[in-house]
């Protein structure tokens, strides 16, 4: 019997008409249960970016405010909404939108986990269940609770309450695979593909940019010095600071005096200002961001050297902490945070590692006590993803 996705043909035969119903099952569920969730924060009012952003497509469409450079997510609303003005119809539109982008970001993990297996030669070494509800589950985990604030001044793997950072995140998450594949085995093909994700990140949200330039710039002279496929993978980039510049140009050099929800701003250095504002212990806000991550590196040290992936992620969220700690706008948006989306979106990446090691153990039959801690820390982590969902419904946003 012959299946059309990819995704099934990582498993035995015997397997496979059960890969395909634990497949359509999980992803049909990963965007019914996200769709009831960007669904309920719009119902309840639950405070959460999406509101600004109805009421700024809004004003795109009546002419009160300027097109963004990091267009695409409005655009793709305007166009899915038919160009209607009215706010139910755009937060139908956007719910339906970030529902199904949390299942694209739910099938490209799959994917990207399932080439790692493969890499190691682990196809079909388990039931379909394990690879597909592991990487379910990892869609609602949460940070730890944070020292001062459950959320703020944490970095969460999973994000719902800003809607240009959940369309994002799967072509982050294919940004990621396809240079990692790169990093792997440098083919021209991939390049063009690379270029065209980097383009779509910037046009979507510049963020996971800022922390990709370095990782993968540091990754491809890690693996091949200076040899022609470093210097063949700097034209993609190149593109994407282009991009940059053009948006700083938008944001932080033209004024907008007609725009309601353009701050006119600069970019200043305050080490930690940003990060001290939200959080007493910066320390702890760390280790309750990474707790799962980097518990593995600690009781599997073995994957620094092993698991290149895995380091490649740690490299993505390092990078993005230093601008975070570093960096600050001036102005009224001095403590938006603007500079510390990218760690979100990096947090994820170093979770989907992470928890591909997890399923390794288990893969290769050396589940032993260390695995059932990292085990017993991402079910923590999923809790935490509960807790969270029960604090946002006490709040209510009334300005919708």
């Amino acid at each position: 019997m012959r299946h059309s996705l990819p995704l099934l043909r990582f498993f035995p035969e015997g397997f496979r008409s059960t890969a395909q119903r634990w497949w359509w099952g999980l992803f049909a569920l990963s965007i019914l249960l996200s769709g009831l969730v960007f669904g309920w924060i719009f119902w309840a009012r639950i405070p959460a970016d999406q509101f600004a952003h109805v009421d700024y497509i809004q004003g795109v469409l009546l002419g009160k405010e300027p097109f963004l450079p990091n267009f695409l997510f409005f655009l793709v609303i305007i166009l899915l909404a038919l160009g209607s003005t009215q706010k139910v119809t755009l937060a139908l539109v956007m719910t339906a939108c970030l529902a199904l982008s949390v299942g694209a970001k739910y099938w490209l993990s799959l994917r990207f986990t399932q080439h790692e297996l493969q890499r190691h030669q682990l196809q079909g070494r388990s039931l379909p269940s394990l690879l597909f509800v592991s990487l379910f589950l990892l869609l609602w985990c949460f940070n730890l609770p944070g020292p001062s604030n459950f959320m703020l001044g944490q970095f969460s793997p999973n994000l719902w309450h800003n809607s240009t950072m959940i369309f994002l995140m799967p072509f982050a998450v294919g940004l990621f695979g396809i240079s990692w594949q790169y990093i792997l085995q440098p083919r021209k093909g991939l390049l063009w593909l690379m270029a065209l994700l980097i383009v779509l990140n910037i046009l979507i949200k510049p963020s996971f940019y800022f922390c990709f330039l370095p990782a993968f710039g540091l990754m491809m002279l890690w693996q091949h010095g200076l040899k022609p496929a470093f210097w063949q993978s700097l034209w993609p980039l190149l593109v994407g600071l282009l991009l940059l510049g053009i948006e700083y140009w938008f944001f932080y050099v033209l004024e907008h005096p007609e725009s309601t929800h353009i701050e006119q701003a600069g970019i200043a250095l305050d080490p930690l200002a940003v990060w001290t504002h939200y959080s007493r212990n910066p320390v702890l806000s760390f280790l309750a961001s990474t707790a799962f991550p980097l518990s593995v590196g600690i009781l599997f040290p073995s994957v620094w050297r092993e698991e290149k992936a895995y380091v490649y992620s740690w490299l993505l969220f390092l990078f993005g902490l230093v601008l975070f700690i570093f960096l600050i706008e001036e102005g009224e948006r001095a403590f938006h945070g603007n500079f510390g989306w990218q760690l979100f979106a990096a947090n994820y990446m170093l979770f989907l590692t992470s928890l591909g090691i997890l399923i390794k153990q288990y893969y290769l039959d050396r589940w032993q006590n260390r695995a059932w801690i990292l085990l017993a820390i991402f079910i923590l982590h999923l809790f935490s993803g509960l807790i969270y969902f029960q604090k946002l419904s006490q709040y209510q946003y009334t300005a919708f």
